[in-house]
């Protein structure tokens, strides 16, 4: 073998080991700089998602509890028998559920978990739903008048993982039902989710390990309609997940491995996963090895050619290969290579050219995305700060600098946090949690500003530690909730100067009617002491039983219809020893009615027309009927007298309908709407019918 022939391989074998070291070193460095920069935006992409969906949720709870006070839910929670309080408010939360693509089904229940109103119309009633609520913890927590979000947790109904939102409807100190709004997590994938990936590769989803069916599990609930069938994330078990708050890590799914982000939320407690297959990460070199192999290959098929005509072009061009891998490890990514051959060494040029343009690309997608994250950061409305253990700002942004009264987020970084705290004890506390737990959420302080204005400000927050358990920083978000607290404290007063505005309106009322029936009296004791003096001690006797019932403090201003009746019996003794046997009274009162209750002094006007108008129009004697009955679970009341129904005359004092203006108003405080007063006139007879529900809408508070 001649020294030419050996200097040929041997340049050779230089040439095809030097192709393969650069390309090699090129691959890795990039392949370093790619896996490096994607598990940075990743991780980064993870925590604002994380962040977004639990404030997503945190509003979601603050407008279910808006509707938990809503007068009519309120009314369905006391009557869910009634077709006309449930169907309105069936439609209602039909609607909810279509402005907001966020529910699966919105739903009312009652404190045995039976469905009284829901955004589907047929589980109203059904059993099924009834017999898994009834066991969810998230039902029995609300029962127990508190708010949760649990989940995600797998729903028997529909065999779909869901995030529940559970409210309690609260009236008077009492739970009268749950408000309970079911987010089904894989259309929350898909909607809501989803359109935040930045490739048609990534992808964005909630993901819940250990919660996900069994693949023969089948939905139990016939009224959901499941347009899709779920899909559970192929995600393998990996401890690293399960054990750590935040992360970055890389599986293999489906035959494909790939990177993922994961950050834990706290409500809802779920995982949130940005996932890339490694394949995307690294397409800007995934054509680099193959380019090596081709040209080594090539090199070795022609380095029989003379080493003079091949090696000095070759060996130059290869210079500048290795001068442009290591610009492009110095961070310059606007350098090409300008190579005129088309040898092999040329096409290893292109496929270096090409891989920059690709590193390129990467590196503006990502510049784009901190972009977008600073664009959130800085438009906020909500403060956002990173501080260190000690007190000092390391992050702020324009939100957070005017919540504490500072011209600017730069102005802050000379201030130190507890220069803010109302009291520093508050401080303290937050410090304490937040190393224990890690993270807090809705924690309510008072914040002085630089001005010395005090502010309420709700507080979400979590501790970065080392591995050491020491606290290297805390960051999160504060909201400004002073006026939320002082809109809330006006409404409470606005309502306890209405309550006792209707009081004091109904006491007034209450004593109108009193007036009519004592002058009356006084008119039968002036006629009978001049006839027959001896009957005014028995007059005087029902008189005193009369004015005792109707007379006593009654701060409800209720009474049960028995003591009612018993005060008209004393009232029409009276008006009989008046017009003697002219007057004929029957009672009608059913044993069931008895203990009912009714507002106070209600048969009063009703008899006192009823005696006064058909004495004047009646026959002789004047029949006088007063009955009352349970009848389709209403109480029915009604006082019926012989004669005629009189016209109004304005023109007189006494005209009638003065007395039944009264008792409608008295009736429009108690029942609101919910109540008939009819009256009519047939065959000689004039009838008042009245139906009321088995309970006031209204009470007054006793004194006491």
């Amino acid at each position: 073998m001649n020294l030419r022939l050996k200097f040929t391989i041997l340049l050779g074998l230089v040439i095809a080991v030097t192709v393969v070291l650069a390309t090699s070193t090129v691959y890795w460095v990039a392949r370093g700089q790619l896996e490096k920069g994607a598990a940075e935006r990743l991780q980064q992409t993870a925590w604002l998602v994380s962040t977004q969906i639990e404030q997503r949720f945190s509003a979601l709870l603050r407008s279910i509890e808006v509707w938990a006070q809503n007068p009519m839910v309120q009314e369905a929670s006391l009557h869910p028998d009634s077709p006309s309080v449930i169907e309105p408010l069936n439609r209602l939360f039909a609607d909810i559920v279509k402005g907001n693509d966020i529910y699966q089904t919105f739903n009312l229940y009652d404190v045995q978990a039976a469905i009284i109103a829901s955004s589907i119309p047929d589980r109203v009633g059904l059993q099924i739903a009834q017999d898994v609520v009834q066991n969810r913890e998230d039902f029995r927590a609300a029962r127990e008048g508190r708010t949760v979000i649990k989940g995600p947790l797998m729903g028997l109904s529909g065999a779909r993982p869901v995030i529940v939102l559970a409210v309690p409807v609260v009236r008077d100190g009492q739970v009268i039902g749950v408000l309970r709004p079911i987010v089904d997590v894989s259309d929350f994938n898909e909607r809501f989710l989803r359109p935040l990936a930045e490739s048609r590769e990534e992808r964005v989803f909630i993901f819940a390990p250990g919660v996900d069916p069994d693949g023969d599990m089948k939905p139990v609930d016939p009224t959901l309609i499941i347009e899709t069938p779920y899909v559970a994330p192929n995600v393998p078990s990996i401890p690293e997940m399960l054990h750590n708050h935040r992360g970055v890590v890389r599986y293999k799914s489906a035959d494909i491995w790939r990177y993922a982000a994961f950050q834990w939320m706290k409500a809802p407690h779920a995982l949130v996963v940005v996932e890339l297959p490694l394949k995307e990460v690294l397409s800007p070199i995934r054509y680099i090895k193959y380019a090596a192999i081709a040209l080594a290959v090539m090199m070795l098929g022609v380095i029989w050619l003379p080493a003079g005509m091949a090696i000095r072009p070759l060996l130059a061009n290869l210079r500048k290969c290795l001068e442009f891998v290591r610009t492009i490890r110095d961070g310059h990514m606007e350098a090409r290579i300008k190579v005129t051959s088309h040898d092999d060494v040329g096409e290893l040029a292109s496929g270096l050219n090409e891989m920059v343009e690709r590193l390129q690309t990467q590196h503006a997608e990502l510049q784009e995305s901190e972009m977008k994250y600073r664009s959130i950061f800085e438009t906020a409305v909500e403060g956002i700060f990173q501080t260190t253990e000690d007190g000092r700002f390391l992050v702020a942004n324009p939100a957070l600098a005017g919540i504490l009264g500072v011209d600017s987020p730069e102005m802050l970084y000379t201030y130190r946090v507890d220069q803010f705290y109302a009291d520093p004890k508050q401080r303290a506390a937050i410090m304490d949690l937040l190393k224990r737990e890690r993270q807090l959420s809705r924690y309510e302080l008072d914040i002085r500003r630089l001005d010395d204005e005090v502010r309420k400000c709700l507080v979400h927050a979590h501790a970065q530690l080392d591995e050491a358990g020491r606290m290297v920083m805390m960051q999160g978000i504060m909201h400004d909730v002073t006026d939320e607290r002082l809109a809330e404290a006006a409404q409470k007063q606005a309502e306890k100067a209405d309550r006792l505005a209707i009081e004091a309106r109904f006491q007034a009322l209450r004593y109108q009617v009193n007036p009519h029936f004592l002058f009356n009296v006084l008119n039968t004791i002036d006629v009978l002491s001049r006839k027959t003096p001896i009957r005014i001690p028995y007059l005087l006797q029902q008189l005193s039983s009369y004015l005792r019932n109707t007379l006593k403090p009654n701060p409800e201003m209720t009474s049960r219809l028995e003591e009612e009746i018993q005060s008209i019996k004393a009232y029409l003794a009276v008006e009989q020893m008046r017009f003697d046997r002219h007057l004929a009274v029957t009672y009608d009162i059913a044993p069931n009615a008895a203990a009912i209750i009714i507002p106070d002094m209600l048969f009063q006007p009703l008899v006192e027309n009823a005696v006064k108008y058909g004495m004047r129009t009646s026959g002789i004697p004047m029949k006088l009927v007063i009955a009352a009955g349970l009848q389709d679970g209403r109480l029915s009341i009604s006082v019926r007298n012989t004669g005629r129904w009189v016209t109004e005359d304005r023109s007189r004092p006494d005209r009638p309908g003065i007395g039944l203006a009264n008792l409608r108003e008295r009736l429009e405080i108690f029942y609101h709407h919910d109540f008939s007063f009819k009256t009519s006139e047939e065959n000689g007879w004039v009838s008042i019918a009245i139906r009321l529900p088995l309970n006031p809408l209204f009470f007054f508070q006793s004194s006491k």
